[in-house]
């Protein structure tokens, strides 16, 4: 994701080049980044529930609650600051910040925004990617109920339901030129469920979940061209593209698939997964506070893409012990009394 957002505002400002381009319109890098992050959460979340320890359901809303919400929140609190800075200034170009009337912001905007549940009260997203966050505790809030339900083993059953979803939403967006609610958060679902039965396999070595997995990679496969191409041959005010949209989602799905059955590790790979969430909601404010300092022309585009990628993971890494380090810790003590939690 911060690679496409750098991408697509040096484009915008005329810095082109190749990669720029491939990683914008024919494979969306951003788009691989976010659905592979969905498939490790559905490998990860499901497996924090645990029967074992007092109170599950309990401890899990709280540890996930103190895993998202402190970084969130500050990030939220770092956007209003510097849309409050950057009053009257020449904003380069798109910056992935909210802004209203030239840069005006409801407060009313802002408080809903703090629930996280802004997209369901019809409130825009403070930052836009804050979206995913809204899938992340619709899945939350499935894996805790599944789990009261001692169906957490069927989890292929309803990867099943949310891609037949998909198919549905992606006709019915054909044929009447409209979208219906939860299309592509029904195919996000599938694969985070899918995640999760996956994990089974790569860990548990199941056969079982083997089986359901390559089944569901089949139905994937089949029915992923469809979606794309019936969902997304029109644009509706996104600047979708079926193609784009159909490489992402197989770019995603194989790069997991090739990084677990390969088991690519690495103390590298583990400081970037720690930081993770902060790179996703910090980057870009960090990029809009760049380009207000640094002019395009300075230096060569894919100077100011190694920069700003360095700033970014050096303000992921201080959130992180300071931020959520801490919150992780302060959670797990309020909601544990025993037991394992997987916190990521």
């Amino acid at each position: 994701m911060l690679y496409l957002h750098l991408a697509v505002f040096l484009r915008h400002v005329g810095a082109g080049s190749w990669d720029f381009m491939f990683f914008t319109e024919i494979v969306d890098a951003g788009k691989v980044g976010v659905v592979a992050f969905f498939i490790v959460s559905g490998m990860v979340i499901p497996y924090s529930l645990s029967s074992k320890a007092s109170n599950p359901i309990t401890r899990f809303a709280v540890n996930r609650f103190f895993r998202l919400y402190p970084a969130y929140w500050l990030s939220a609190l770092l956007a209003v600051f510097f849309l409050w800075t950057a009053r009257g200034k020449d904003l380069p170009g798109p910056f992935f910040l909210y802004t209203a009337d030239g840069g005006g912001l409801p407060l009313s905007t802002f408080v809903i925004n703090l629930s996280m549940l802004q997209q369901l009260a019809g409130v825009q997203n403070l930052i836009g990617l804050y979206w995913t966050l809204q899938i992340e505790l619709i899945f939350y809030v499935l894996c805790a109920l599944l789990f009261a339900l001692r169906w957490t083993r069927n989890n292929h059953w309803i990867a099943f339901g949310f891609l037949a979803y998909a198919v549905i939403a992606a006709a019915v967006r054909e044929n009447l030129a409209a979208r219906i609610p939860g299309g592509s958060t029904a195919l996000t679902l599938a694969l985070m469920f899918w995640g999760s039965v996956w994990r089974r396999y790569v860990v548990d070595r199941d056969a079982g979940a083997l089986r359901w997995s390559l089944r569901f990679l089949a139905a994937f496969a089949v029915l992923m061209p469809v979606i794309g191409v019936l969902g997304y041959n029109a644009d509706l005010g996104f600047k979708e593209t079926w193609y784009r949209y159909l490489l992402s989602y197989f770019t995603a799905v194989g790069l997991v698939i090739g990084l677990t059955i390969w088991k690519v590790q690495g103390r590298a790979l583990s400081w970037l997964g720690r930081i993770s969430y902060s790179t996703y909601l910090f980057h870009p404010i960090v990029i809009a506070n760049y380009f207000m300092l640094v002019p395009v022309s300075a230096v060569a585009p894919h100077l100011h893409v190694a920069f700003v990628i360095a700033l970014t993971l050096c303000a992921a890494h201080l959130i992180y012990v300071f931020v959520e380090a801490p919150s992780i810790k302060y959670g797990r003590a309020l909601g544990a009394s025993g037991g394992n939690d997987a916190i990521r």
